[in-house]
């Protein structure tokens, strides 16, 4: 009797374990292991289990955590005092991922329903690349010397943008690129953001392509594309100064929101986006209070040092 009680506070109750194969897969993968429960002190009736997908995406000012998906892996069924049971698990991955990064973190959440008793659950952490399309991608700007920023792979209210600068063949004509992508049947939807170096400053050019699968795996074919790409873009910025597609999305439409949410990480992006702007919002504001304050410190001992001179003369 004095165990049931316990069991029911969770003392010497049941747990769960999610054992994979391995903790690193590409979007669209399929994540593969085992779930082991084991048995408590008595015997216990276990009514499901479920496996959910969340997203964590850190910032200074907090952390936003949101479930993408989940799968029902048991119905009920007794597991035994001191018993172990092995069940089969497999996860499709959704396409359309962010890419882990400083920033961005996955996890399974797994959770033991357990009648009459305290739930159990199990968390375990993973890393999603990117698929092999998208790293062709981004070889391919590589050898045409972009590299990514320290910051690249920012989340916001599009989906997932990645930075890159340029180290060799453009550096003198390109400040920064700025891309985003979509999956598709077959291909890549490619959207590039540069600034370009114009007349007395630097101009902001929008370019959008789609990829054919045949140019993708075309590892000669897709460095010339983007190159060229590119090089009309410098050549000519004023034709290139339109909005980005995913821009004109109308948040009350679904139909319309098709692109804003198959770009990589743009469901998640949607899903989360009061939160994510609220944080990039105050984030932005700390760093402008903080640039002011840093002028207004500089002015001031300026100011000081002409004083101080017209003192000593």
């Amino acid at each position: 009797m004095f165990k049931k009680i316990l069991a029911s506070l969770g003392k010497g109750a049941a747990v769960v374990d999610l054992q994979l194969q391995g903790n690193e897969f590409e979007m669209g993968e399929t994540a593969e292991g085992e779930l082991i429960v084991t048995g408590g002190e008595i015997e216990q009736t276990i009514k499901s289990i479920q496996v959910a997908l969340f997203i964590e995406i850190y910032r200074k000012k907090g952390t936003v955590s949101r479930q993408i998906a989940s799968v029902h892996v048991s119905d009920s069924f007794i597991i035994g005092a001191n018993e172990q049971k092995v069940l089969p698990f497999s996860f499709e991955l959704p396409n359309n991922l962010a890419v882990s990064n400083k920033q961005i973190a996955f996890y399974f959440d797994t959770q033991l329903d357990i009648a009459a008793g305290v739930n159990k659950k199990d968390v375990d952490y993973i890393h999603i690349y990117p698929s092999q399309s998208i790293a062709n991608i981004f070889s391919a700007l590589e050898a045409l010397g972009f590299y990514e920023e320290e910051n690249s792979g920012r989340m916001d209210t599009h989906g997932q943008e990645f930075a890159l600068y340029p180290t060799t063949h453009f550096k003198d004509d390109v400040a920064e690129v700025e891309i985003r992508f979509a999956e598709e049947e077959e291909g890549i939807q490619l959207w590039m953001e540069l600034d370009v170096s114009h007349w007395f400053g630097e101009k902001e050019v929008n370019r959008e392509i789609f990829l054919s699968e045949e140019t993708i795996q075309h590892e000669s074919l897709l460095i010339k594309t983007l190159k060229k790409l590119i090089q009309e873009s410098i050549e000519s910025p004023e034709r290139y100064d339109q909005k980005p597609s995913y821009y004109s999305a109308s948040k009350s439409s679904t139909t319309a929101n098709r692109a804003f949410k198959v770009t990589v990480g743009g469901l998640i992006a949607y899903e989360l986006m009061d939160e994510i702007d609220d944080l990039y919002e105050e984030e932005d504001e700390e760093k402008y209070e903080e640039e002011d304050y840093e002028s207004e410190d500089s002015y001031e001992s300026d100011d000081s040092s002409d004083f101080s001179d017209s003192d000593d003369y």
